[in-house]
């Protein structure tokens, strides 16, 4: 049957950890005696033997030395029992939120079944969450990790600060300022602690607007452009209601931003589609009339809501399951609609662009301000500032515009959440990624970094071995001290840039159009299909990648240099 680690000497599981690659702070937790077959449901191959490791980290599965599934527990979506006593296929199904699915058969006689089903709910589950997001992530690996790397540097989590941002982007300081209204985040509890507004606002008329404003989330300056002499800002959705309410203080404001954008004009992105809009009026929220703000144009996007696209990608998860020669395959990717959310939010990125480079005035904001919001100022950004499109300034970005802006990371995700169903799961950062993955597709030299970032994000999105993405909030992440608790993810990356970089990059100045005509979007094959068998042979069987090619011209590159610097010194001497 099982095994317990008591049944084994100190020396012995030492020799264990060793002989697993595991983490500073990682632990075995259980393995199973019995040899366990592991089915790919995806692959035609036959069940291979192996044994099952539960760590504090993730699950293992060895088939002599071989490690043939890897999986952070975090990843887990669900863990289901399969056949009874007289079924054929009697095991456990692993279904991950990264698109993995496993199957582990196990012998009816030696209850390996139950033993391995209970580690596993143990340690990648909590039964009963917390209502304090501080008691919810203290049995997250990144503590414990953070821990036993004793003193590492950790300087990712001071690479994005307020005040540096606003000095690089060139803002007029007679014209804007840093306010600390929000210092004790008690007008918004979502928002970080300092924004940036207008100079001639006061922080009384902040509060003023954070009271019209959904959960406080006022219009707060994202980004300021010193080449065309305007800005973007975000905000929620306004609170006017079936009844219109108007608000002094928030007209005040924007029709500052306005009055401060070169060609005085505002231009108000709904990111909603209007009938959502009207919908959430009716309830309490609602859209701005444009009658009330100074030459104001109002545009209402037709990007969906959370549930719209967490929908659309389980039928893409579905669709990937099988292989892209079958018959109809492209048919059915076009009826999950996936490419065609992506496309609204390019359509809305490129929209921004075209505005600002007018000397327009953005204002961006859906319901909330939390999820499409973030990508379209993201996005925007990005295309705009060729900063962004550098491998720092892209952890800046996501520093600013999804974690201290308040996208619940852990919400979304569901991190060590037992409800795989929970409506308030989405997708939204991952389509995020997806819009920045077909930019750096049709722009290959325009970014500093390549998709092995973007692919190294998201697998840390769901692994939980850093702190960045823990939490839902600025002021969650401080009362848990993450920075002195945990690493940063970027503080990893930041110590591995060789593995992201883009030797074909080429730093330009000037903005990105991104086309958004069908044809020329793709599904991201290589994070989708990635762990689908037989999409895996054919890359690892298939021509060198560009990405394969771009990592051996870097090491030769490195050898020239290094013979270089050899032949100098010789030459010195």
């Amino acid at each position: 049957g099982e095994a317990s680690l008591g049944s084994r000497t100190l020396m012995s599981i030492a020799g264990e950890n060793a002989r697993l690659g595991l983490l500073p702070g990682e632990e075995i937790k259980y393995f199973t005696d019995q040899k366990v077959a592991l089915l790919t449901p995806a692959s035609q191959e036959e069940p291979v033997q192996g044994v099952v490791y539960v760590t504090s980290f993730r699950l293992l599965f060895l088939n002599q030395e071989t490690p043939l599934v890897d999986v952070p527990l975090c990843a887990i979506e669900r863990i289901e029992k399969l056949g009874g006593s007289k079924s054929r296929d009697y095991g456990l199904e692993i279904t991950c939120k990264d698109f993995r699915k496993y199957v582990f058969l196990h012998d009816k006689e030696n209850h390996s079944r139950r033993s391995t089903y209970t580690a596993l709910m143990e340690q990648a589950f909590d039964e009963k969450p917390s209502k304090l997001m501080v008691e919810n992530i203290k049995r997250m690996f990144a503590f414990p990790h953070f821990l036993a790397l004793n003193g590492h540097k950790n300087s990712g989590w001071t690479l994005y600060s307020v005040d540096h941002e606003f000095t690089r982007m060139g803002m007029p300081e007679g014209s804007y300022r840093i306010s600390d209204v929000n210092l004790s985040y008690e007008v918004c509890d979502t928002y970080p602690a300092r924004l940036v507004v207008p100079a001639l606002i006061t922080d009384e008329q902040l509060r003023a607007v954070g009271e019209y404003r959904s959960r406080g989330r006022l219009p707060a300056v994202s980004y300021y452009s010193a080449k065309y002499q305007t800005s973007i800002s975000r905000c929620s959705q306004p609170e006017t209601g079936l009844l219109g309410r108007h608000n002094a203080a928030d007209e005040e404001l924007l029709n500052t931003y306005c009055k401060l954008s070169k060609s005085r004009r505002l231009h108000i992105m709904d990111a909603r589609p209007k009938v959502n809009a009207m919908a959430n009026q009716a309830k309490g929220g609602g859209f701005e009339s444009e009658e009330s703000y100074m030459n104001c144009t109002l545009h209402f996007l037709d990007i969906q809501n959370i549930h719209v696209v967490r929908e659309s990608l389980q039928k893409v998860r579905e669709l990937c399951e099988q292989s892209a020669d079958d018959d109809g395959w492209y048919a059915k990717l076009d009826e999950t609609a996936w490419l065609k959310h992506i496309r609204s939010i390019l359509v809305a990125a490129n929209l921004s662009v075209r505005l600002v480079k007018e000397g327009c005035a953005v204002v961006m904001h859906c319901s909330d301000g939390w999820d499409r919001t973030a990508q379209m100022t993201a996005l925007a950004m990005l295309f705009l500032d060729p900063y962004y499109r550098t491998l720092t300034g892209f952890e800046v970005l996501i520093e600013k515009e999804w974690l201290s802006f308040g996208h619940k990371f852990h919400r979304r995700v569901g991190h060590r959440d037992l409800d795989h169903k929970d409506e308030q799961r989405s997708p939204i950062f991952v389509q995020f990624i997806d819009c920045v993955w077909q930019a750096l597709r049709q722009f290959p030299t325009a970014f500093e970094f390549t998709p092995a970032l973007l692919l190294d994000i998201l697998e840390n999105l769901f692994s939980c071995r850093f702190g960045t993405f823990l939490c839902d909030t600025d002021k969650q992440r401080k009362e848990s001290n993450l920075a002195s608790k945990t690493i940063s993810l970027w503080t990893h990356i930041n110590d591995n840039r060789e593995l992201y970089t883009n030797v074909w990059y080429q730093p330009q100045t000037e903005e990105l159009v991104v086309s958004v005509a069908m044809r020329d979007l793709q599904l991201w094959q290589d994070y989708y299909m990635r762990w689908h068998p037989a999409y895996t042979r054919a890359k690892t069987q298939g021509p060198n990648s560009m990405d394969m090619r771009s990592r051996e011209l870097h090491e030769r590159c490195k050898r020239l240099e290094t013979k270089c610097e050899e032949l100098e010194s010789q030459f010195n001497c």
